[in-house]
């Protein structure tokens, strides 16, 4: 059911828009500072098992990607995941 909804969901933003349609990991690889990954497990516009192996190898995960359970897309401003990136930035630990 997720392979079809993201099928679904990246056709209709290939056909109608340019969202993804370019590569950032060489840019990954270069940033000069912490990047913090965080996706909701059933976003339908991000493969979120690719992404996080993208970041694995450009980034070799440090901090952690940090997964929002039930989350799509739009991440809840209720989650703890907001309190995860602010004690990854003042601390740089999860």
């Amino acid at each position: 059911g997720r392979a079809l909804r993201r099928a679904l969901m990246w056709t209709a933003m290939t056909a109608f828009t340019d969202y993804g349609n370019f590569d950032i990991t060489e840019a990954l690889r270069t940033i000069p500072v912490p990047v913090i990954l965080v996706l909701g497990a059933d976003d339908p516009t991000v493969d979120v098992e690719l992404a996080c192996r993208i970041f694995d190898q450009t980034r070799h995960s440090s901090p952690p990607p940090i997964i929002v359970p039930g989350a799509d897309h739009a991440l809840p401003p209720d989650s703890d995941w907001i309190n995860q990136v602010g004690v990854t930035l003042t601390t740089g630990r999860r």
